[in-house]
């Protein structure tokens, strides 16, 4: 059995993620970290990185890029693994990431859902047939409680663009 810390429970994501993991029988969300929620009748609920005070298997965090801070120190006091599920990252965060990934077990990803990570694989082989003949525009459209804009699916696949050109074009 997995033993899962969700960061976020209490946002739209960690509502999500609860409802999904219910479809796993071998993994479990034993606790949640998130300053607005309450406890609920599956799991107790912390505050804050510095009350967890219980033994688990890796933390999902889908809050906001402002706790990487706080939930490296924890990784740095458990060497538990920590999956980033948030965007918004500064450039500064980003570097630290990379820094900490060498030492702790650190996964990050822009975006966890099949479909997109299906279209970005697709666009690594598209965006060069396409480029010179067509003009490659992203467009997205999100809830009004969005906190992060462009979005961090709009920059990996901005991203992805620009990394499968640079063989053709100089940037």
């Amino acid at each position: 059995m997995v033993k899962v810390i969700l960061n976020g429970c209490g946002g739209k994501m960690g509502h999500m993620v609860m409802d999904a993991s219910k479809q796993f029988k071998d993994l479990e969300i034993i606790a949640g970290i998130d300053k607005f929620a309450e406890g609920t009748d599956s799991f107790k609920v912390f505050k804050c990185t510095n009350d967890v005070n219980i033994d688990y298997d890796v933390i999902l965090d889908f809050s906001r890029a402002d706790a990487l801070d706080d939930l490296l120190a924890l990784t740095e006091k458990t060497k538990k693994p920590l999956v980033l599920c948030s965007t918004g990252y500064t450039k500064e965060q980003l570097d630290l990431i990379n820094e900490k990934s060498k030492t702790l077990p650190l996964f990050k990803s822009a975006n966890m859902s099949l479909g997109i990570n299906l279209i970005n694989n697709l666009l690594k082989k598209v965006a060069p047939m396409l480029y010179g003949n067509y003009d490659i525009e992203i467009v997205e459209k999100h809830h009004n409680q969005k906190v992060d804009a462009p979005s961090g699916t709009a920059l990996l696949l901005a991203d992805t663009i620009k990394d499968s050109l640079k063989d053709e074009t100089k940037y």
